[in-house]
């Protein structure tokens, strides 16, 4: 009976140490299985050292109702020869600062600023610079001297300089190894106006034959167009934006209607995505 009694003492032990184990739920103890490794919180999360950058952007659209601003590196003129550009607005990206904007011969002294350019300034390269200064995060930007300043430069051009204007060979996403020219034109009209003509971007025709375009947004390197012309294989009805990326890599989104020879009240618009390269 005695052997029997300190056989089960170590036993009893052992058990009771299992149910221990088996009953640790704390979740702050290395030991349990449930403990969760805490958070570190980056005290800095969130700090940002004082900065000038700043985007630039020109108003795009045909009428009060559908304008819109887009970000660009440029501006260009509109299809008016006494027209100048439309709204050009800088922005400072960061806000809370103290902002200096000196454009020319101006001085600004706010985050946000809209104006334009007149066409006698077409064909230039115009710097913009911004100077902020404002409260520094010591803790983490131990060398911030709370100053800041960017300069960029902008090119203003005509419209019949604009960079999206050319031809290029370019291919749809659904058919990446079927490339095809396309080319996007203009010429002036009764002295005022520019005429745009898109060429061949239903990959039917010759870019020799073209289409009227309707301008319906428009800055430096970037254009939307539509057409609403059908029934001429060679004009089908085209809606969408053309644009150069940062490497000058061509890229389009429109929709083109695949069935011309239908009425005007039928119309199949089907998406297209192509991308392509300057040629000329």
């Amino acid at each position: 009976m005695k052997k029997l009694f300190l056989f089960l003492i170590p036993l009893t032990v052992i058990m009771l140490c299992n149910s221990c184990k088996e009953e640790c739920d704390d979740a702050t103890n290395p030991e349990c299985p449930n403990y969760v490794e805490p958070v570190v919180v980056d005290p800095c999360a969130g700090s940002h050292e004082v900065s000038a950058e700043f985007t630039i952007e020109q108003k795009v659209g045909t009428s009060p109702a559908n304008a819109y601003f887009i970000e660009t590196t440029g501006a260009s003129c509109r299809l008016s020869s006494d027209a100048g550009t439309s709204d050009i607005r800088l922005y400072g990206r960061q806000d809370g600062l103290n902002y200096k904007w000196i454009i020319g011969a101006d001085t600004i002294y706010e985050r946000e600023y809209i104006f334009r350019f007149s066409n006698e300034f077409a064909g230039g390269i115009y710097p913009i610079k911004l100077i902020v200064s404002g409260e520094i995060d010591s803790l983490c930007f131990p060398n911030d001297n709370g100053m800041d300043t960017v300069i960029k430069y902008l090119p203003v051009v005509d419209f019949l300089d604009n960079p999206i204007l050319g031809t290029y060979k370019i291919a749809w996403d659904s058919a990446p190894q079927d490339s095809f020219d396309v080319k996007i034109s203009s010429h002036i009209q009764q002295i005022v106006y520019y005429d745009v003509f898109a060429h061949n971007f239903s990959n039917l025709g010759s870019i020799e034959d073209s289409c009227y375009m309707d301008v319906t947004a428009l800055t430096y390197k970037y254009l939307g167009v539509k057409t609403d012309q059908g029934n001429n294989l060679n004009c089908r009805r085209v809606r969408g934006y053309f644009w150069l990326n940062t490497d000058n890599s061509f890229e389009a989104q429109y929709d083109l209607d695949i069935d011309p020879s239908e009425s005007i009240g039928h119309i199949n618009m089907q998406p297209f995505h192509a991308k392509g390269r300057r040629i000329n």
